[in-house]
């Protein structure tokens, strides 16, 4: 009979250390997994930063050539019209003052 006490009680004893490991491989689990979900996420945000920081330095570039081409293009139609005005400001002025004359002979 004390035999067989001591049989349950070491079988007892190896299936509570069997149990004891199996929690402590569980939590051993749980925390790779915590720790591969911290890499996953830091890389996700790392990759993401870097590709928002591409994507705005693409989108600076753009704007930037734009705003050289809408600058050439508003130096142009200035340099147009300051022509324009050189060529013409002679007969403007004179349409004008025989228009500001007729009306003041109507006076």
């Amino acid at each position: 009979m004390e035999g067989l006490i001591k049989d349950i009680v070491d079988a007892d004893k190896i299936a509570r250390n069997r149990v004891n490991d199996k929690i402590h491989e569980r939590d051993n689990v749980h925390s790779q997994l915590l720790a591969k979900r911290d890499e996953i996420v830091t890389r996700y945000r790392e990759v993401s930063k870097k590709q928002i920081e591409e994507r705005r330095s693409q989108l600076e570039q753009q704007l930037q050539e734009a705003a050289v081409v809408e600058e050439a293009r508003y130096q142009n139609t200035l340099e147009q019209l300051e022509k324009q005005v050189e060529k013409n400001k002679n007969e403007w002025v004179s349409v004008l003052t025989a228009q500001c004359l007729k009306r003041g002979d109507h006076s």
